[in-house]
């Protein structure tokens, strides 16, 4: 509420006591307050009076006219008596009229029974007394408000027990009715508390109206008497027109000191009742308007500025002025009359107009005390400047007067009828014989408080017009809220919400009603509340030929209002933070500052258009602007396309219906979040529903009506919404805002999780800075608003983040306050503030915050410290020339506590899932390691060539005694012969290697993989080892043979070919088949008797066989299929591998002769599928029958079953870059993969060339998979677009394979069989440092930081460790990777969530020099079954307090999603505040 009118009763004030009437002894409890107001009352009995002794009574009901109790509509009877309210004066039975209220609030000794109504309206305003209203915020006053103190209603019968007047008295009297509504000025010797010369009250010290009805006497007297005064008022209020408000408030105290204080009556003549008519239609006859009518000198400010101030303010000034043209010149308004008129209104109104926020409470936005009304009656554009307000309303009654000057107004609230609840039913019989004489008393109280101006918001019933036209009151009614609320403001008057309260009387200069005739011949009434304080408020009408012209002007009035009254305050905080002006340079080589180094780096690369401006989209100059640069520039919907509507008499426009938005949306909440009345108004507001809709009014309208009206929504939506030309875009603050916990010896977690906040710079949801500092910052007692936090906001930083630069606020306690603080006494409130320069260690002197700095909005203030340039602090003469507000740290102190806000560069994180398409990475093969392989290998050959000639030497030297020559010679020649073609094709195979190798390019780097014949050097290196291993094994078979047979002479005989050259065509030969049986062959027949020198030539010979330089778990012996694979029984991926390159497999494929149409239909038919209940089903035979692939050699035989071969198959060739070949190459070489950290215990496995990853699967796993295996095809199929349909992102990690494999090895007894997936692996062709598993549980999911080893990714870290780390090294990403994030997440577990899997993680690698998080989710193959409830529901038991990792499918996901929103916080963008 504004102002504090004097009440009767201010400290002999009592609580209210309820209880029944029928119990003496007995209460209920007492309401909140009511001890505070015992303690007020105290022995307060002083003017005091009986109420039994009052004239009270006469303003009863009498008992004659009641026959039926007023609430419950009982009738009365021997047993249920009546009762009369001692306020309201009805008559009630015992139930309806059992409370008692205390009478000291109304004067009165004794306590008064009254009814429920009027308990609940004086308990209603003792709240408001002592809370304010709870929707009314922290306002220390409130606009439309109740009465804040309860006077004496009827003082007048209180005083005078002899006096007895009536309503009809005072008409018979025809006391008011003749005093042609003067201005009473009696009992008027002082001023209002502040000092505002246009309100003059009641100065009444009792509260009484002592002889408020004057005694007639002669006309010329009053006529005299009011003409002398008239002239003095005037003469008098003329200097208050031209001073500022001090002045006013002095030149009106030092007037009525020479009054003397005595009492005298006032009355003033009106020349004229009827209202003045303003007719503009035409330009000829009538004398033009002037451009702006001001009832006043232009005042450029109340008080004159220091000339630094100054000189600031004209920057700022001269920046709007440019922002003015441009906004005229995009709307297509007329420059030449409306640009002046803007612009000297603009100014004169916002150093004018001074909202009070700290002192008053008032809203911190200037425009909500400017009010702008168009009027269409005028074909030159003109403009009138009201100090007061307009609305259009008429008069009750005609013939009461419309031309008052310094009238006494009073306002009701509710309605003047007989029930005083809406929609009640009522009987006839009661309204005839109580409503005339209620309606009656209604009056007399009215007229009590001796009103010239009576405003009611509601309807007014008819008796009660009767009577106050009668009476000679000028009477408003059904007036709106929101100009009863300006009403109020203006005049300062209380709005009482019944007559039965005494109120704070409004004043103004000048109230009179104009008749408007508009352009179309229509009329409009105008009543005009003129002449108040102009720092209250103002209106502004806006006259002009067209409407939309008109429309577009106000709102342009209306932004440059608020920009120069924003101007006004932000130029006080640069003065107080003693800021200086750093000329703006053509380059960016003079700039030290990294933060606006980037902005202008980030500005000079935005968007740029012809004809647009970009610096002008920003209100201040030392703001950088920052223009959308993902928005389209269309063109600008001006004005003119309605300009042939406006002027058309059959125009209609439909309006909006919409129910209002509850106060808890609206208005900025400023006190804390337990106090009671916010958590009053969350209450209410949860009661309501948050959101209420009404059904659309549909009409029948004309095809032109219907294109306006969607032309206009076009205006509004380009023009302030969309277009990023347009400055109105530019009147929001978005950040990002969190809060956590940082005190020694606690882990830091979050209080207030990161979220996006966005408000309108002196907005509803805005605040000012003072506010912020001393309710939440300098506020001792502050306690953290996290629910289960104990700790004070002392110990939390708050983050505010915004593009690449975050905001930190910290608060501290001082051991020694300020210097400014501790040498001044009585300064224990103010707060001081500096900055301190981080790099040079300076700091600038202490100031005190004014009031302006003050009432600054906090998200201008925040707009500074992210986007404020060309700025530094007054000691850049000296020794400091570092920015303000990036390098300087910002100090607010009161007492003890300090406040700081520390600005400093993030670094902003872009997302990179696992792509459809594999990495294109250059992977090199360094020239050491090739050369290390191929030393490798040509070791393995001369260790096994040199054995083949040790062994013939000591065959030939040792067996030449023995009788059996032949046939040694023949051994020997065989063995020779093995040698030779083995050391011929091995070294031919070497020397075509060297010729491919001597082919490819080469760099400091090595060699790439991704040359063409890099795969020739690969499978040439296999086949070198294939040679070897196969001339092995020929020449132990030869030994074999031999020594089991030595005398069969079919040595002879074997085939030429055997000793032929050997190529890779003649691996396949029977010597190396896999059926051929060598030494194992027991069909040979021995002889029974052998010489002792046949058993000595067949240890020598045995002692031939060569030692193989091979582990057994290698395999080269096997047959090669299209690619050469060397199976690793070590090696999983070499099985498969090998599988996937048999001739059996590859006839699998040809038979499928699939194209690029194939591919596509089948994937097709898989996602149809998906939409089955069936699924599976659905898919054909030859779709979903899994393939077996079996082969063996002499060690060890093999087995692989490929599930959805056809499917995957297609699924590789969409999404793989290269063909089916490198995929083999890819598995043929892997290795043991052993992560820690992890928890599911499985095996991995990583291809060398790191780009697919092998894990081990369970038994459930793979039934979960093989179950929904179509819906997975069809999930990447829509990935991929495949079905037409608009393009998903996803994130999940891909499967390129599942298959269950198996080996026997007879030679080492060693069996094994698993079923693995091959996945693509996340971090190929990165630099991954960190990596994280997430789930999004807090629950066990903690792995200890000491088991990290050299190499990073071995450590996989889980939620818990982020959540240590993310409060002080949050990953931020950039608005759109944020937004493809959570589209893909949202995508992904909509998907596994129907289909009922659960337990997936999010795996996360760190590319922390490409500010790169690779992300994609893993672990989805686990389906929600029933040992998985068990788990869930055993840990849900336990005393944890946490929910288990283990929940249902969509649960599971709901958390998912929540945490990753906690885990990766977006920074707005910097043009991220357009609307």
């Amino acid at each position: 509420m504004i102002g504090s009118g004097k009440t009767a009763v201010s400290n002999d004030e009592s609580s209210l006591r309820i209880q029944h009437a029928h119990h003496s002894g007995s209460s209920l409890p007492p309401f909140e307050g009511e001890a505070e107001d015992q303690r007020e009352a105290g022995a307060a009995n002083d003017n005091l009076a009986d109420y039994n002794r009052s004239n009270f009574r006469q303003c009863w009901m009498p008992d004659s006219r009641g026959k039926v109790c007023y609430e419950c509509r009982e009738k009365f009877t021997t047993f249920r008596r009546k009762h009369h309210c001692r306020i309201c004066g009805q008559i009630f039975c015992s139930r309806c009229c059992s409370l008692e209220v205390s009478g000291r609030l109304f004067g009165y000794t004794t306590d008064l029974r009254v009814c429920n109504f009027c308990h609940n309206m004086v308990r209603n305003n003792r709240l408001t007394t002592r809370t304010g209203n709870p929707n009314s915020g922290k306002s220390k006053k409130d606009l439309f408000r109740s009465v804040p103190d309860m006077g004496t209603p009827f003082s007048g019968f209180a005083s005078d027990s002899n006096a007895s007047y009536s309503a009809e008295a005072l008409l018979k009297r025809d006391i008011v009715s003749k005093r042609e509504h003067s201005a009473p000025l009696a009992n008027a010797s002082s001023l209002d508390d502040d000092g505002d010369s246009c309100l003059i009250e009641e100065s009444a010290a009792d509260g009484h109206f002592e002889n408020f009805v004057d005694d007639p006497e002669p006309e010329w007297l009053r006529e005299i008497q009011a003409a002398d005064l008239n002239v003095d008022f005037l003469n008098h209020y003329s200097i208050l027109s031209s001073s500022t408000p001090d002045q006013v408030a002095r030149s009106s105290r030092e007037d009525l000191d020479g009054v003397g204080g005595g009492k005298f009556d006032v009355q003033v003549q009106v020349s004229q009742n009827q209202p003045a008519t303003t007719d503009g239609r035409g330009s000829g006859d009538a004398s033009p308007l002037p451009l702006v009518r001001s009832p006043r000198a232009h005042p450029l400010a109340p008080s004159p500025l220091r000339p630094i101030v100054a000189d600031t303010m004209h920057i700022f000034l001269e920046k709007l002025g440019r922002q003015l043209e441009y906004l005229l010149h995009i709307e297509d308004v007329p420059f030449d009359p409306w640009r002046d008129i803007i612009m000297q209104l603009a100014e004169q109104v916002a150093f004018t107009v001074q909202p009070e926020t700290k002192t008053n409470g008032d809203d911190m936005s200037i425009l909500s005390y400017v009010h702008v009304k168009t009027i269409r009656r005028c074909l030159q554009p003109s403009a009138d400047l009201v100090y007061g307000t307009v609305c259009t309303k008429g008069v009750l009654r005609q013939h009461m007067l419309q031309r008052i000057r310094l009238p006494k107004i009073l306002m009701i609230q509710g309605p003047i009828e007989y029930e005083r609840t809406k929609g009640k039913f009522c009987s006839i019989d009661a309204i005839i014989m109580q409503e005339s004489y209620h309606l009656r008393q209604v009056v007399h109280k009215v007229l009590a408080h001796q009103p010239d101006i009576l405003i009611v918001e509601d309807s007014v019933a008819s008796t009660a017009q009767e009577l106050f036209s009668q009476s000679g009151l000028t009477v408003l009614h059904n007036v709106k809220r929101s100009a009863i609320q300006r009403i109020a403001r203006c005049t300062r008057c209380d709005v009482v919400h019944s007559v039965e309260f005494k109120s704070r009387m409004g004043r103004c200069g000048l109230f009179r009603t104009e008749q408007v005739t508009l352009l179309d011949g229509s009329t409009k009434m105008l009543c005009r509340f003129e002449d108040c304080p102009p720092q209250l408020g103002c209106t502004i009408l806006l006259s002009g030929p067209c409407k939309w012209q008109l429309y577009v002007v106000k709102k342009i009035l209306k932004h440059l209002i608020a920009s120069i009254y924003s101007a006004r305050l932000e130029v006080e905080m640069l003065d107080s933070l003693q800021a200086v002006s750093v000329k703006e340079s053509a380059t960016f080589e003079h700039v030290s500052c990294r933060t606006c180094l980037t902005m202008l780096e980030e500005g000079s690369c935005g968007n740029e258009s012809a004809g647009f401006p970009r610096d002008l989209i920003k209100c201040s100059p030392f703001i950088h602007p920052f223009p959308s640069k993902k928005r389209p520039s269309s063109s600008v919907v001006s004005w003119a396309e309605f300009c042939n509507d406006c002027t058309n008499p059959e125009f209609v426009s439909r309006k909006r219906l919409s129910l209002p938005l509850h106060p808890f949306i609206v208005q900025p909440l400023k006190r804390k979040a337990n106090h009671l009345d916010t958590r009053r108004l969350l209450a209410d507001y949860r009661a309501q529903g948050g959101k209420l809709l009404t059904k659309s009014f549909k009409s029948q309208c004309s095809n032109n009506t219907q294109s306006t009206a969607g032309a206009l929504k076009a205006l509004e939506g380009q023009m302030w919404f969309t277009n990023w030309r347009h400055p109105f875009a530019y009147c929001r603050f978005t950040a990002l805002l969190s809060s956590y916990l940082l005190k020694s010896g606690v882990p830091s977690r979050y209080c207030i999780n990161p979220h996006t906040f966005s408000v309108k710079l002196y907005g509803p949801t805005d605040l000012p800075l003072g506010v912020y500092l001393e309710d939440y910052c300098l506020d001792a007692d502050c306690q953290c608003p996290r629910e289960g936090c104990e700790e004070k906001m002392v110990n939390h930083i708050r983050r505010f983040v915004l593009g690449s630069t975050s905001v930190e606020v910290s608060v501290h306690a001082m051991g020694v306050p300020p210097n400014s603080l501790s040498e001044e006494s009585g300064s224990g409130n103010q707060i001081v503030l500096w900055s301190w320069c981080r790099h040079c260690k300076a700091s600038t002197s202490e100031r005190k915050m004014t009031q302006q700095f003050w009432q600054l909005s906090f998200a201008t203030f925040l707009d500074y410290l992210f986007h404020g340039v060309r700025l530094s602090s007054v000691l850049a003469e000296e020794t400091c020339d570092h920015c303000l507000f990036h390098d300087h740290v910002q100090f607010f102190a009161r007492q003890n506590t300090l406040v700081s806000f520390r600005c400093q560069p993030i670094s902003l994180f872009s997302t990179s899932f696992a792509s459809l398409s594999l990495a294109d990475e250059q992977e090199r093969v360094t020239e050491e390691e090739f050369l290390s392989e191929v030393e490798l290998v040509e070791q393995k050959a001369d260790y096994l060539f040199n054995q083949m000639l040790k062994s013939v030497a000591i065959i030939v030297a040792q067996c030449e005694t023995v009788g059996c020559a032949q046939q040694i010679a023949n051994l020997v020649s065989e063995l020779q012969s093995v040698h030779e073609s083995a050391q011929r094709s091995f070294v031919d195979e070497m020397e075509r290697l060297r010729a491919v190798v001597a082919t490819l390019k080469k760099d400091e780097n090595g060699f790439s993989r991704l040359q063409s014949k890099w795969r020739e050097v690969e499978d040439s290196l296999v086949i070198c080892h294939r040679i070897l291993a196969a001339q092995m094994f020929a020449w132990n078979c030869i030994v074999c043979d031999f020594v089991a047979c030595p005398l069969k002479s079919r040595w002879s005989d074997r085939e030429a070919d055997s000793t032929g050259k050997f190529v890779p065509d003649d691996l396949n030969g029977s010597a190396f088949d896999k059926n051929h049986n060598g030494s194992t062959s027991e069909d040979i027949p021995t002889r029974k008797q052998l010489s002792e020198e046949l058993k000595a030539m067949q240890k020598v010979v045995a002692a031939a066989q060569l030692n193989s330089p091979f582990i057994p778990e290698q395999h080269f012996c096997l047959p090669i299929g299209k690619v050469p694979v060397a199976v690793d029984e070590r090696q999983p991926g070499t099985i498969i591998a090998y599988a996937l390159a048999t001739n059996e497999y590859q006839d699998f494929v040809d038979s499928l002769g699939m194209d690029s149409e194939d591919i596509q239909s089948l994937l097709k038919e898989a996602a149809s599928s998906s939409s089955s209940p069936e699924g599976k089903a659905c898919l054909s035979e030859s779709t979903t029958i899994p393939l077996e692939v079996q082969f063996s050699d002499s060690a060890a035989q093999f087995y692989c079953k490929m599930y959805f071969p056809k499917l995957f198959l297609a699924l590789r060739t969409l999404l793989f870059p290269f063909d089916e070949s490198t995929f083999v190459r890819s598995l043929a070489s892997c290795e043991r993969w052993q992560p820690t950290g992890g928890k599911s215990g499985a095996k991995f496995f990583r291809t060398r060339d790191r780009r697919f990853i092998l894990k081990q699967m369970s038994h459930f796993e793979l039934q979960s998979f093989v179950r929904f295996a179509p819906q997975y095809f069809a999930h990447v199929a829509a990935s991929a677009n495949l079905n037409g349909e608009e393009k998903s992102v996803s994130s999940l990690v891909k499967i390129f394979g599942a298959y269950r494999i198996g080996f026997k090895n007879s030679q080492t007894n060693a069996a094994f069989k698993t079923d693995l997936i091959v996945m693509e692996y996340l971090f190929y062709g990165r630099d991954v440092r960190q990596v994280y598993d997430l789930k999004g549980s807090q629950r066990n999911r903690h792995t200890s930081e000491r088991l990290k080893q050299s190499t990073s990714t071995d450590l996989v870290l889980l939620d818990q460790n982020l959540m240590e780390k993310v409060c002080l090294e949050s990953f931020y990403l950039n608005s759109a990777s944020k937004a493809k994030l959570d589209e893909a997440i949202r995508n992904d577990t909509v998907f596994l969530s129907a289909n009922h899997i659960m337990d997936y993680s999010l795996l996360m690698g760190v590319d922390q020099g490409n500010s790169v998080l690779l992300l994609g989710i893993i672990d989805y193959l686990r389906a929600y079954t029933w040992d998985k409830r068990i788990e869930s529901w055993v840990k849900s038991v336990s005393v944890s307090g946490q929910l288990p990792t283990v929940v249902s499918p969509e649960l599971y996901r709901l958390r998912f999603v929540e945490s990753m929103d906690i885990y990766f916080p977006a920074s707005p963008d910097r043009s991220g505040n357009v609307y």
